[in-house]
C-alpha cells in the first residue's frame, strides 16, 4: 500500500505534513531493484576468498593493473575529506586511467608533520594533503616518508635554530642524511640575513658561518625562496621533481 504525500511518497512510518498524518502499512515495503548476476555477491563473478579481481571487472579496470595479488591501490584520506586511489609505490609511473584529481600525473599525496604550526595548504596547486608525524622535516610524500623531506623555515624560525635550538636543529640535521634528498626552504633571502633583519644577538656574518658550515658538513641544500608564497614553490616542485627522477630513473633514486 502506497499513499502519496505532499513531497511524495512514505512508506511504513508516520510523518507530518502540514497538519496531516500519513499512516503506511509495513507490510507492502517499496521493491527494490534486482542485481544482474554477474554483480551480485552470489553470482559467478565473484569468488570468495580470491586475490584475483572479480570477471566483471576486467573489463573495467585498466590492464595494468590487472593480475594477480590484491588491487594495487590505497584510500587515503585528504583534508577535504576525498577518497584518493594511490597505487604502491613501485608501480609508478600510475597509469593514466587512475590519474584524477592531480594535475602532476602519479604524484602521491603530499605528507605534512603534525607538527607544523603554518604548513602550506598547496591549494594553488590543486594537491593532495593528508597530516602524519614525520621523523624529519616539514614535507614528504606517502610512502616515501623515508626518502625526501623538506623542512620549511622563516627567517625568525631559521636564526632560532642557529641560536637557542642549534642542538635541536643539529640532530635533525644529522638524521637527514639517511634521506635521498633533504633541503630546507627558507622563506627569506641570504640579503636579509646579512643585512640582520631579525631580532637576535647573533651577528649576520655568524649565523651566515653557520649555515654554511651545515650546509657542507650535512650534505643540506638551503634554499632562499623570499617569501612564503616562494617557499610554497619551490617545497611542492621539488617534492614533484624527486617524484619524477624516481619513477622515470634518470638520478638513480630508490636504487
Amino acid at each position: 500500500m502506497r499513499v502519496p504525500g505532499r513531497n511524495g511518497i512514505t512508506y511504513g512510518k508516520r510523518t507530518w505534513l502540514g497538519g496531516w498524518s500519513l499512516l503506511i502499512l509495513r507490510k507492502f515495503p517499496p521493491r527494490l531493484p534486482l542485481l544482474p548476476p554477474e554483480l551480485s555477491p552470489s553470482g559467478p563473478g565473484f569468488s570468495p576468498g580470491s586475490s584475483s579481481p572479480p570477471a566483471f571487472l576486467k573489463n573495467l579496470l585498466p590492464p595494468q593493473i590487472l593480475r594477480p595479488g590484491p588491487l594495487p591501490f590505497r584510500t587515503i584520506p585528504t583534508f577535504n575529506q576525498e577518497v584518493y586511489p594511490m597505487p604502491e609505490i613501485a608501480h609508478c609511473p600510475r597509469p593514466s586511467s587512475l590519474v584524477g584529481h592531480h594535475p602532476v600525473e602519479g604524484l602521491p599525496p603530499v605528507v605534512i608533520d603534525t607538527r607544523e604550526q603554518k604548513p602550506y595548504t598547496f591549494t594553488k596547486y590543486n594537491a593532495l594533503v593528508t597530516r602524519a608525524t614525520l621523523a624529519t622535516g616539514d614535507y614528504s610524500l606517502i610512502g616515501l616518508e623515508n626518502s625526501v623531506a623538506i623542512e620549511r623555515k622563516s627567517l625568525p624560525d631559521l636564526i632560532g635554530c642557529l641560536t637557542s635550538g642549534r642542538d635541536r636543529f643539529e640532530r635533525e640535521l644529522a638524521r637527514s642524511s639517511s634521506l635521498e634528498y633533504f633541503a630546507v626552504v627558507v622563506e627569506s633571502t641570504f640579503q636579509d640575513l646579512l643585512a640582520g633583519k631579525y631580532r637576535s644577538k647573533i651577528q649576520p656574518h655568524a649565523a651566515a658561518q653557520s649555515i654554511l658550515a651545515f650546509s657542507v658538513r650535512y650534505r643540506v641544500n638551503f634554499l632562499w625562496a623570499g617569501d612564503r608564497g616562494n617557499g610554497e614553490y619551490v617545497a611542492f616542485y621539488l617534492l614533484q621533481k624527486f617524484h619524477h627522477e624516481l619513477c622515470h630513473g634518470n638520478r638513480g633514486l630508490g636504487s
